[in-house]
């Protein structure tokens, strides 16, 4: 089940983050570093209503771990390259870290995380997410049912809050550790809660959908003033630790009535040429720091001032970033995907538990999660 209004989402939280880096020109753009949360609600989500498994067998997991594989690691590999060879982070260069950085591992190492390409920790967080994903549905989601469910994620989400918030105050009394700062701000586990709140918003979504599809434009707006509230006038003035999934309770509600709604927004935000800017977004997100190095090299000698030089360059790398998909990206994406599935061959069927169970929508024909009446 594809839910396109949701794509184009994925481009504005991509452009924001990268004006976190470079271009802070409103007082809400010292704060928009957030939306990389949004990007791991949005993940749970659209992996949640796009499942077709219920991992019973090694196939149906293998099946799932190449098709992320295929879909993350040539666009990971070609950034990190980039980011070699323009000496992104030449500090931190080594062997040990380039390894980390090719495989995905490097999260999981306070010290070593910011290494290369360094937006890219969120996609090691994600590679986690993934591994992750078929053992949740398999022992959780097709174990309790939704309000336990329910119970699990927001308990996740409250530890999650208490433990971040303490490592935070620790943190300022210790700005030098480098090391505790990578952990708080970077490790996977501290940023799993956000994943499963997506995962709980697919299944409200594919449970509840038919009954709650309407309108919702006027609520969305309303949400994004919050948002921007929030951002420009609230977070200023306040010391919160905001980092780690303290926004769900924008960011979910937000997902959740975009996918449901039937209004002019989700239907401005499925118009083909919007979805193509959501598909090109991980380009965007991944190479925009090494290909920025990049420039900078060569304009070292220039008499470009930075915000012109910054409005053009971003440009230059929105067309790079579309190319890459067309050409490269999404090309060998669907290469790889079928050597893989020729590799593993066919798949077992398995009955279905009665409760939750998963069904096959006959319009669609996906098998989607959704609990029994």
């Amino acid at each position: 089940m594809r839910v396109d209004q949701l794509t184009f989402t994925r481009f504005i939280a991509a452009v924001l983050v990268i004006l976190f880096h470079h271009y802070r020109f409103l007082p809400m753009m010292h704060y928009t570093n957030v939306f990389v949360s949004y990007f791991f609600v949005l993940s749970g989500f659209v992996l949640a209503v796009s499942q077709k498994s219920r991992y019973q067998h090694k196939e149906d997991y293998l099946l799932f771990y190449t098709a992320r594989a295929s879909r993350i690691f040539p666009l990971f590999l070609l950034a990190t390259l980039l980011a070699v060879l323009t000496g992104m982070n030449a500090e931190l260069a080594g062997p040990f870290n380039l390894f980390l950085n090719i495989t995905g591992l490097q999260s999981f190492f306070p010290g070593r995380v910011m290494s290369y390409n360094y937006p890219s920790w969120s996609i090691s967080v994600e590679l986690f997410f993934y591994l992750c994903f078929p053992f949740l549905v398999r022992f959780v989601y097709n174990k309790l049912s939704l309000k336990k469910v329910l119970g699990v994620g927001l308990a996740l989400w409250a530890v999650t809050q208490v433990a971040v918030l303490y490592l935070y105050e620790i943190e300022k009394l210790q700005p030098s550790s480098t090391k505790l700062h990578d952990f708080l701000f970077y490790f996977p586990l501290l940023h799993l809660n956000q994943f499963v709140a997506g995962n709980i918003l697919g299944l409200l979504f594919l449970r509840f959908h038919k009954k709650w599809t309407k309108n919702y434009d006027l609520h969305l707006v309303v949400l994004s003033m919050a948002l921007l509230g929030y951002l420009n006038f609230f977070r200023p003035r306040f010391d919160l630790f905001d980092h780690n999934g303290l926004l769900i309770f924008l960011f979910a509600p937000f997902i959740l009535l975009l996918a449901l709604n039937t209004g002019k927004i989700s239907k401005i935000f499925a118009a083909r040429p919007l979805i193509i800017l959501g598909e090109v977004s991980f380009g965007l997100y991944l190479l925009a720091e090494p290909l920025l190095k990049g420039m900078e090299t060569v304009a070292q000698t220039s008499s470009w001032g930075t915000k012109p030089y910054f409005h053009f360059a971003l440009i230059i790398i929105l067309i790079i970033a579309t190319l890459v998909y067309f050409f490269f990206e999404k090309p060998l994406q669907q290469v790889l995907k079928n050597f893989f599935r020729k590799m593993i061959g066919p798949v077992k069927t398995v009955q279905p538990l009665s409760k939750p169970v998963i069904i096959k929508l006959e319009s669609s024909k996906k098998k989607v999660f959704q609990e029994q009446d």
